[in-house]
């Protein structure tokens, strides 16, 4: 199906004068531009039980990018772990696509989180249904060993029914708080264990003409003594998007690393480790 999404013209308005004038700065032009963002957030711990914690000497080191305003966001952080998150409007219909891994050995961590909403509004003529398929696709697994292990991927997906949504990348705020009295609805997917598991599910809601509403999606990995890899992926695709209108589209998305590079850089985590284990045993 042709996608039928377009950029919202006061978008193509901002960069003409962006471009041509060069009298609005970055930060002035991104302003103009409020409903939709991507966020990606990660780290790795050294002292994890149930729990990961800077008590007795551990170490939390965090990273993120992205935000309000943002088509795209990226982050890696390897410094007792491995955790990886990547957001962007880049899917279907300008749709977030979510990406997210995180591994780590016995008594270390990894998490990574990302998150991305896309604002739309419906064009038609006639009231129609629209509806949203959600694929969650990942592997779970634990280390062969006997220590405490945790690891987990989860994925939610909201729709709210609006013109405006105020910014948070915690849906349960959004869900319960900020937007408490506007149309919505949501779905939970999770994978605890297993290799290329696909978790389905979809959202289907009722539009007027003229009416907007907003798709939020988030995602997180976590990682104890384990792996939980998402990063083929969080896909989300409109049965049909004839007469939707997204905020922002044609964004070019950060780069990130090929699956062969990531293979080869889980490959030295793992020698690293290995041989940080042989040292102590010897």
């Amino acid at each position: 199906m042709t996608s039928q999404i377009k950029l919202l013209s006061f978008i193509k308005k901002a960069s003409a004068i962006l471009t041509l004038s060069g009298a609005i700065s970055f930060t002035a032009q991104a302003n103009l531009m409020t409903d939709y963002g991507a966020y990606a957030a990660g780290y790795t711990a050294s002292n994890c039980s149930s729990a990961c914690t800077t008590a007795n000497g551990g170490d939390i080191i965090n990273t993120n990018d992205g935000g309000l305003s943002s088509g795209s966001a990226y982050v890696s952080e390897v410094s007792y772990g491995y955790s990886q998150a990547y957001a962007a409007l880049d899917g279907a219909s300008y749709l977030p696509t979510l990406k997210v891994e995180a591994s780590s050995d016995e008594q270390k961590g990894g998490n990574a989180e990302a998150f991305a909403m896309q604002h739309y509004s419906y064009t038609g003529t006639e009231a129609t249904t629209i509806d949203l398929d959600i694929n969650l696709h990942g592997s779970v697994g634990i280390n062969n060993n006997d220590g405490y292990s945790n690891n987990s991927l989860r994925a939610d997906v909201a729709v709210f029914i609006g013109d405006s949504l105020e910014w948070s990348t915690d849906i349960a705020t959004l869900y319960y708080e900020l937007a408490s009295g506007m149309e919505k609805d949501k779905t939970t997917l999770y994978i605890n264990s297993g290799n290329d598991v696909n978790n389905l599910d979809s959202l289907s809601f009722d539009l007027q003409p003229g009416e907007s509403f907003f798709v939020v999606a988030s995602m997180r990995a976590k990682s104890r003594n384990g792996y939980a890899d998402a990063w083929n992926t969080l896909s989300l695709n409109f049965e049909d998007d004839n007469g939707l209108v997204a905020a922002s589209a044609g964004i070019v998305p950060v780069d990130v690393p090929e699956p062969t590079s990531l293979g080869m850089l889980g490959l030295a985590l793992s020698l690293i480790s290995f041989g940080q284990r042989k040292k102590r045993l010897g």
